[in-house]
């Protein structure tokens, strides 16, 4: 028997005539005229979903950044720049893609773990908004660059939660003993630092706990433990007027499972 079943496609797409359309032109059509494999991505669909997170977190004040480890097309961080969304870099290379694509560095936040010295320096001669720091080293090496340049720069201190998010271990990111962000145990010690860096300002905490999250637990469970270690920082005369809550929604592979913006920012909203 012949199958006629077509497997599900991606938001934006559709079948027509047993052929694959996007935005109204064929797959098969573009093939001809470029060489595969290819990327092809429908704009309008991209739009929507910008338009669809914007709508749900707005309610909650937060800013929304996009990660441009998860894409870098100069043409999809362009949309990102016009619909006025800030960039989550974790590079030099990152950072020069996301100006070009029209995103102010004021907007740009800087994560990662491997920031080198040269991509410091450039992120703070055009004025990165955002620097996340790792480590209690790193805080050092950041606030040396920023001596010699001579500018004070803004900073809160990634923080592991000690969350489980239930993802694949390699790319869990926030459980006990992960590489990533300073432990709890540390976080007094990191702060009681700042207050003898003359150039870094820090700001508040981050976090970031794994990536394709499709449980709203994970979330509770580390907003809750950061709110609680906010208030206790707070108590102790540090001053804290940012939250960085960092980790990626996950997406329908075609099993249903997934998170919604707007679960998520109701979860903000209420804790």
């Amino acid at each position: 028997m012949l199958d006629n079943t077509q497997p599900s496609l991606p938001c934006g797409m559709r079948y027509e005539n047993q052929h694959a359309m996007i935005e109204g032109m064929s797959l098969t059509s573009i093939a001809q005229k470029y060489p595969t494999p290819f990327y092809c991505y429908s704009q309008s669909a991209i739009e929507q979903k910008i338009q669809a997170c914007l709508a749900a977190f707005e309610p909650t004040g937060a800013k929304i950044h996009f990660a441009v480890k998860a894409n870098g097309n100069i043409n999809l961080l362009r949309l990102m720049a016009k619909a006025g969304l800030g960039a989550d870099i974790v590079s030099g290379g990152e950072l020069t893609r996301a100006r070009k694509a029209g995103i102010e560095p004021a907007d740009v936040i800087f994560s990662g773990v491997a920031k080198t010295d040269s991509e410091l320096e450039y992120a703070m001669q055009i004025g990165v908004g955002q620097y996340n720091v790792e480590s209690i080293e790193e805080l050092h090496r950041i606030n040396a660059i920023a001596q010699r340049l001579g500018v004070v720069i803004d900073a809160v201190l990634r923080v592991n939660p000690e969350v489980d998010a239930g993802t694949h271990q390699h790319i869990t990111t926030a459980k006990k003993g992960s590489k990533f962000g300073i432990a709890y145990s540390q976080l007094d010690t990191a702060f009681q630092t700042t207050a003898t860096l003359s150039s870094i300002n820090i700001r508040g905490l981050a976090m970031h706990i794994g990536s394709q999250i499709t449980s709203l637990d994970p979330y509770r469970q580390s907003i809750q433990r950061m709110l609680h270690w906010l208030e206790q920082l707070k108590a102790k005369g540090f001053t804290i007027d940012r939250i960085d809550l960092g980790g990626g929604l996950g997406v329908d592979y075609g099993d249903g499972e997934c998170l919604e913006y707007s679960d998520y920012a109701e979860l903000i909203q209420t804790s």
